[in-house]
């Protein structure tokens, strides 16, 4: 999830133009991705001795990814712009 969301960020970035927030994004995904990586890597026997520990960390650390992604993706999204006030029309009698 973490990397599909790092990826995807990072294709909008690219199509947007690379914003701070759109850089901020991808750099910390591909940080959390690669800590996934290297603790599976090396340290499985310590997060099965200690799940209640790993599994929550874990948890936080993959939705923190989530939320950055939809706090910036928001920013991305195009605004509505603002209807014009009708004015009123001539009636034909």
């Amino acid at each position: 999830m973490v990397f599909a969301y790092t990826i995807d960020a990072a294709l909008r970035a690219y199509d947007r133009g690379w914003d701070r927030a759109g850089i901020q994004l991808v750099a910390y995904g591909t940080v959390v991705f690669t800590a996934f990586l290297l603790s599976y890597r090396f340290l499985p026997m310590e997060m099965a001795r200690y799940p209640w520990l790993f599994g929550p960390l874990l948890l936080v650390a993959m939705s923190s990814v989530v939320y950055g992604y939809l706090r910036t993706a928001r920013l991305w999204e195009p605004k509505a712009a603002p209807a014009k006030p009708l004015e009123p029309q001539p009636e034909l009698v």
